[in-house]
């Protein structure tokens, strides 16, 4: 009996250790959150600011008119998008959007100029630009604006993007050599400039800005307001 007991325990003891390697081999990869961030364009809501709820949970509270968050953490799937008005339970706007896993995104907040509000969710691809170019993109939020051409004026470039209709954001990130020490952006009328005219250099732009553009960063060049009082907001995603 004891020579079958001294047998059968250095067998009990391998197959504990067997199972317990398989155990460590099936545990669940750590979920990476996406990421979003907010951008608050709306102007009908600039006197109280906003919050913003995913699914019920706040991500950003107290939020003011024309301010850009840095990347928050939301959860993945499909999801209740709210805002509402700070000081309030008044709901602006509510919808769903979609979050994948460990994707990063751009959420703005807009008004269609009849008091209408909308969240634009834009997926954002945070590649590391090559050596001595940043990246950067650009989203038409002027609601009373026609289609825009964007350029950069005097760049010896073509145009960035030849025609973005409002609520439109050019999706994919062009590379633009960094200026030093400034560049000029300009949203220009898309049916006024003609394929010679690649800048729009001799018409009036509707949006006329000077930007910063660095080494090895992405940037999305936001036009907002109207086309009486418009501005750009310069959204820097690393």
């Amino acid at each position: 009996m004891k020579q079958m007991y001294s047998v059968l325990l250095p067998l009990i003891l391998t197959a504990g250790i067997f199972a317990t390697g398989c155990s460590e081999d099936t545990i669940d990869p750590v979920e990476v959150k996406p990421k979003v961030i907010f951008f608050h364009a709306a102007p009908d809501t600039a006197v109280q600011g906003v919050h913003l709820l995913v699914e019920g949970e706040s991500v950003a509270l107290n939020h003011s008119f024309g301010n850009v968050t840095t990347y928050l953490d939301v959860a993945s799937g499909t999801r209740n998008v709210k805002l509402v008005s700070s000081g309030t339970t008044n709901t602006i706007f509510e919808g769903i959007h979609r979050f994948e896993e460990s994707e990063s995104y751009t959420l703005i907040a807009i008004n269609d100029g009849a008091g209408n509000a909308d969240l634009l969710l834009f997926r954002d691809d945070l590649t590391t630009p090559a050596s001595g170019t940043a990246l950067i993109r650009a989203a038409h939020l002027i609601f009373d604006a026609p289609k825009t051409r964007v350029a950069l004026k005097e760049s010896g470039l073509g145009p960035l993007y030849d025609s973005l209709e409002f609520k439109q954001n050019s999706e994919s990130f062009v590379q633009a050599v960094p200026p030093n020490p400034y560049q000029v952006v300009r949203f220009m009328d898309a049916q006024l400039t003609g394929p010679g005219d690649t800048t729009g250099t001799g018409i009036d732009p509707i949006l006329e800005e000077q930007v910063t553009l660095e080494d090895g960063k992405i940037y999305t060049l936001a036009a907002t307001g109207t086309t009486a009082a418009p501005s750009l907001t310069v959204i820097k995603h690393n």
